[in-house]
């Protein structure tokens, strides 16, 4: 039997402050996931969610009645061994995700933003992933990606496992064909496009492709 693969957007708890912008760049999606106290974001955006996943400890105004009748609520326990973003990510790739779009990623807590970070690479090859906010899009790349973009962003490369090699890349203007970036390493950093498009080729390994507008 042919399984329909879907799309999802999931709004975790982190900060937003323009969100004309976020609901621009966000793109079409089949299902929706609200992490926490994410619905704040979704409501601000009149998305209604269809799975409200988390121990709902960070609802600041809302509370579980605040959630539409259509809504899932799949609640865990405070103490646990995953956070809830981790479980929201799990819920997408286990129920037929083709690809993931997360906002509200980052905010005050340095240790949850890079956690967040850290978990893109237990994502299966084949699902795309993005991560919105105001100024950045990040991309999960283990194979050829091709991204739109203007003159004015910042293209960085960043290594999410101890190596990463890359056949070729187009449409920038240092060319990284040919290039084993480690992890840690600042080579790929501040890259431009010379075009409103370019590619990258990954050979092996789990990269973040990040275009970033300053």
């Amino acid at each position: 039997m042919l399984v329909k693969k879907l799309s999802y957007l999931i709004s975790a708890n982190g900060s937003i402050t323009d969100y004309s912008e976020i609901r621009r760049k966000i793109p079409s999606f089949n299902r929706c996931i609200s992490v926490d106290g994410g619905i704040r974001h979704l409501a601000e955006m009149e998305i209604i969610p269809d799975v409200a996943i988390g121990d709902f400890d960070s609802l600041g105004g809302y509370d579980l009645r605040s959630f539409p009748d259509k809504t899932e609520i799949i609640q865990y326990p405070v103490e646990k061994n995953s956070t809830d973003m981790e479980l929201a990510l799990d819920y997408a790739i286990n129920n037929n995700a083709d690809s993931i779009t997360v906002i509200g990623y980052n905010g005050t807590r340095t240790d949850h933003f890079l956690c967040n970070i850290f978990l893109l690479s237990k994502i299966p090859s084949g699902i795309c992933v993005r991560l919105i906010d105001e100024k950045n899009f990040i991309y999960l790349a283990d194979k050829e990606i091709t991204l739109k973009s203007d003159k004015n962003s910042y293209i960085s490369v960043l290594p999410l496992t101890p190596e990463v090699g890359i056949i070729k890349s187009e449409g920038l203007l240092y060319d990284l064909t040919g290039l084993k970036l480690s992890f840690g390493s600042s080579l790929s950093i501040s890259n431009k496009t010379v075009s409103d498009s370019f590619s990258i080729s990954i050979e092996s390994g789990k990269a973040l492709i990040l275009i970033s507008q300053d």
